[in-house]
């Protein structure tokens, strides 16, 4: 894909999320599934489980100790997944990123928010690294969920990945989500293709509105592991599983653990 159709894209569902920021927040207030395992991971949950594509390590796998945690989310929405975690671990700080201030003003927060406005897929097309504060680092987890599939250059995509193996601290976790949306037979009904689109893009619209639509990526398996052999050197995978979704496989994991 060329830079200018990535641009295009990149504005047209930044506006898609002003747009409908008050609809789409209403879908999304359940936490994921496939999140439970990363807490696992944490210490946070007290049984292993058996995923699909994968077995998830439990707490004798687990890296952190109940110390408060620090994490970074990167399109952090909503702050779902920060009310998720609060709720289950004690959280000393957690960095939310995002550009879409109408959606965030729909989460609710705590003193343990640290807010960074960035459009993250324009920052990543334009300079290659998100320019987060240095408090931002030495995170225990990173994270980025649900947004991987926005990013429509595949230069992009490892950007953030190293960008968030960047931000954790040695021996931390890294984890994050891979849509695979065409899985879902209705979802693969209504996505549009585009021009200049590349194998696996398409348009996707929302509920019943004819006058929005936002760019999402499905990905394939080997496109994951490209991801995960361009950060070899800086993290190790620990695990990789599928989630969520009505068949459970909607979500494809990955979680890495930095290096020492």
């Amino acid at each position: 894909m060329d830079k200018h159709t990535a641009r295009w894209l990149t504005n047209m569902t930044s506006t898609f999320y002003a747009q409908v920021s008050t609809s789409f927040d209403a879908t999304r207030q359940t936490p994921w599934p496939g999140w439970d395992h990363v807490l696992e991971l944490l210490g946070c949950c007290d049984a292993s489980t058996q995923g699909r594509g994968g077995t998830i390590p439990g707490p004798h796998g687990a890296t952190l100790t109940a110390q408060p945690l620090k994490v970074l989310d990167v399109a952090c929405g909503n702050l779902r997944f920060e009310r998720y975690i609060h709720a289950r671990c004690s959280l000393r700080e957690a960095w939310c990123v995002d550009n879409c201030d109408a959606l965030l003003r729909q989460g609710k927060g705590g003193e343990y928010l640290r807010y960074v406005r960035l459009d993250v897929a324009r920052e990543l097309q334009d300079a290659h690294e998100l320019a987060l504060p240095p408090e931002a680092g030495g995170c225990d987890l990173a994270v980025c969920f649900g947004f991987m599939h926005h990013l429509p250059l595949a230069s992009q995509r490892l950007d953030l990945l190293r960008t968030l193996v960047d931000a954790t601290r040695p021996d931390g976790l890294v984890a994050v989500s891979f849509w695979q949306f065409l899985r879902d037979p209705r979802i693969r009904a209504k996505a549009l293709s585009f021009e200049g689109a590349d194998k696996g893009d398409y348009l996707l619209g929302w509920q019943d509105r004819s006058d929005v639509a936002r760019y999402c990526h499905h990905f394939e398996e080997a496109e994951v592991d490209r991801l995960v052999y361009g950060v070899r050197g800086l993290a190790q995978q620990v695990c990789r599983y599928s989630a969520d979704g009505r068949g459970g496989d909607l979500n494809r994991y990955v979680i890495l653990r930095r290096r020492v």
